[in-house]
């Protein structure tokens, strides 16, 4: 049952501060001014008639009866007032009486709308929504859906709106999003313009916008905004029905369905690994790592959603997918289905329409780069065959893996990401050189002797020829590249002898035919001596330019508070002389007097 104050406003009454603003009187030409819209509610009263409809409920929601011990329930909204109850025994007859009483007690016998004043039924219209309490479902009257329709198909074939065209839409498409939850971002979008509105002021139709209203367009042609259950209203389960583990790379994305133990990978097409490479170089077409990590949901979404959707006839509740990303901003964009990406926020309106279209409820959160390991290794699959190892099993509830894939994939993992890299270099060097000579990588089935005769071979090869570069590498980047192959021989459990005695002396030999290390100093008093000595400090813009050298000069020094000379024996320490501004220059090869020369 529905209730409704008449002349709602009416009853409002005008604080005497405020009520000189409704009259005036102009002396000089005799004319009485009075301000019709006082009656009818000015600016605000909305605002301030809340005040006596929530008197008004709660005078109503004290009253008690057996079925409903703390009071009656009731919803208002300004002057509506709507009531709902079980139909047993004289609750209905004790809540509308309740509903009068606390009307006439507030505002006065007159205050009731007898035309307004709906009977008890199974079905209501309640805020131009239609409810029904047997199929417990929500819709919307035909001819508002009709209407919508019309608003939204003139919105998009036009190039701006008017500020009245533009109200009247978001009110037409409010009451969608009020019926399917993943219309709302949608209609946060279209209202940005809103707060920014003038009397005058038109609203350009975007072309972001019109891609909203092509989703607006398709929603409303949708059977799922109507005969809605109402138990989609209610807050998200506690408990996701399915958790999904999601991970991108530059390689490709990766989905788990840990709770239907089903795995899902995409390897990146050339156009997309060119669309990777194109960001990295100038950032400009949004194929970022956040946008890659919000893709990695929706290939899950698109073929799983309908085996997701088939699980709704056992239950009587919408299915929450929960998605666990190891990125901040993709989880951010997926909970509020909202981006400034353009790639991003397309993949958002897909998310919202098979959100509605299977019946789902979606969130996400995050999860730690450490803890995320499966599905990073799905994303690699691309790069390197030994990502493959984690898929070798699919964990259940309380269930020990026998095996140790994951272990295997660990050990090589176990440095920093910069480091794996060289490593991975580095192997790929020693595999390239084995299958020219024949042998297997891991020089499985040879002896001691055999394995450190083909090692100073591959050292005498990229000390010759550099790995195939055609260019001879020094002994510590030979002893780098032996260390990173060393490090995959033991995560795999073998031996890579670099240690034997023979390879020590080898490279011991090459480090002797290395070049010696030059080390150049990042200053060099010379280099200011000989700026001084060109220099001419009788004209007042050199003594400026000489000032600012020194100052430079020694601001360079790693300890600028003294100055060392070296002589042949010891060093002497000069010091800045009080009240001048001086230079102190040696000359190493001949011993000389300190040449000072002082600005003025």
């Amino acid at each position: 049952m529905t209730g409704d104050v008449a002349a709602a406003f009416r009853n409002v009454s005008i604080h005497s501060d405020s009520v000189r603003w409704f009259g005036g009187l102009i002396e000089e030409e005799q004319v009485l001014i009075l301000e019709l819209c006082c009656p009818f509610g000015w600016t605000g009263s909305p605002g301030y008639y809340e005040i006596v409809g929530g008197a008004i409920a709660y005078a109503h929601g004290v009253h008690t009866n057996v079925a409903y011990p703390s009071g009656f329930f009731n919803y208002h909204w300004v002057d509506d007032h709507v009531n709902v109850t079980t139909d047993i025994g004289s609750n209905c007859a004790d809540l509308e009486r309740s509903m009068w009483f606390a009307m006439t007690a507030v505002l006065g016998a007159d205050a009731v709308n007898e035309d307004k004043f709906t009977s008890w039924s199974s079905t209501q219209k309640v805020l131009e929504l239609q409810f029904d309490c047997i199929q417990l479902s929500v819709s919307m009257p035909t001819d508002k859906i009709e209407n919508s329709r019309r608003l939204v198909s003139a919105a998009f074939h036009t190039h701006r709106l008017s500020r009245q065209s533009y109200r009247s839409l978001l009110g037409s498409v409010g009451h969608v999003a009020t019926c399917v939850r993943p219309a709302r971002p949608s209609l946060q979008r279209l209202r940005q313009r809103e707060l920014q509105l003038h009397r005058f002021e038109f609203v350009t139709v975007s072309t972001d916008m019109k891609a909203d209203l092509r989703w607006w367009w398709l929603a409303l042609h949708s059977p799922h905004t109507n005969e809605v259950p109402m138990v989609f209203f209610n807050d998200l389960p506690p408990t996701p029905d399915v958790i999904v583990e999601t991970d991108a790379s530059d390689f490709g994305l990766c989905a788990l369905d840990t709770t239907n133990e089903y795995a899902l990978t995409y390897r990146f097409t050339p156009a997309e690994l060119r669309l990777v490479a194109t960001f990295k170089a100038t950032g400009g077409n949004g194929f970022d790592i956040n946008f890659r990590e919000l893709l990695s949901c929706a290939p899950l979404y698109r073929l799983s959603g309908r085996r997701w959707s088939e699980r709704l006839r056992t239950t009587s509740r919408p299915l929450h997918v929960h998605f666990r990303i190891d990125n901040i901003s993709a989880v951010t964009w997926q909970n509020k289905l909202a981006s400034r990406n353009p790639r991003a926020q397309v993949l958002n309106r897909l998310l919202c329409w098979w959100g509605m279209k299977y019946s789902l409820r979606f969130s996400a959160s995050h999860i730690p780069d450490v803890d995320n390991v499966r599905a990073d290794a799905g994303s690699r699959l691309a790069s390197h065959v030994s990502f493959a190892n984690p898929f070798t099993w699919f964990p259940q509830p309380g269930y020990q893996r026998p095996d140790n894939a994951l272990a295997t994939y660990l050990r090589p993992h176990s440095v920093a990401d910069s480091t794996f890299a060289k490593y991975t270099s580095a192997l790929k060097r020693w595999q390239a050189w084995t299958s020219r000579q024949g042998l297997s990588p891991w020089l499985t089935g040879l002896s001691l002797h055999d394995c450190v005769h083909h090692i100073c071979n591959f050292i005498t090869d990229g000390f010759q020829h550099g790995f195939g570069s055609g260019q001879p590498v020094k002994g510590p980047t030979i002893l780098a590249t032996l260390h990173g192959i060393k490090h995959f021989f033991a995560a795999g459990g073998n031996t890579f002898s670099i240690d034997h005695p023979h390879i020590h002396m080898l490279l011991k030999g090459i480090r002797r035919f290395d070049p010696p290390r030059r080390r150049n100093p990042p200053l060099s008093i010379r280099l200011l001596e000989a700026r001084f000595h060109s220099l001419d400090l009788l004209y007042p813009e050199t003594q400026v330019l000489w000032g600012v050298l020194c100052l430079a000069f020694f601001f360079l020094l790693r300890r600028f508070e003294i100055v060392t000379f070296l002589w042949s024996t010891h060093k002497e320490i000069a010091h800045a002389i009080p009240g001048s501004h001086t230079l102190c220059a040696s000359r190493c090869a001949a011993r000389r007097r300190i040449s000072v020369a002082q600005l003025r």
